[in-house]
């Protein structure tokens, strides 16, 4: 995986990873967790948040880009 040289290269990442549609599902939950998106121990949270969307394994694959996106927004 090449370097995320800016926000755009991480939302263009996972646009390609888990898809356009899914991102723009996803991106408002991130929004309403917020700040704790960054604590490890929320991965199970937003596991079932997002359990239509995505496995407990690409919320995981996909957590600090997650947390980038939300950290740039806040």
């Amino acid at each position: 995986m090449s370097r995320m040289h800016s926000i755009e290269h991480v939302r263009e990442y996972l646009e390609t990873a888990i898809g356009e549609e899914k991102l723009l599902k996803v991106y408002p939950k991130l929004l309403d967790v917020g700040d704790d998106v960054f604590m490890d121990e929320n991965t199970e949270m937003l596991t079932v948040i997002m359990k239509d969307l995505l496995t407990e394994e690409q919320v995981k694959r996909y957590m600090p880009f997650f947390a980038t996106l939300i950290f740039f927004e806040k």
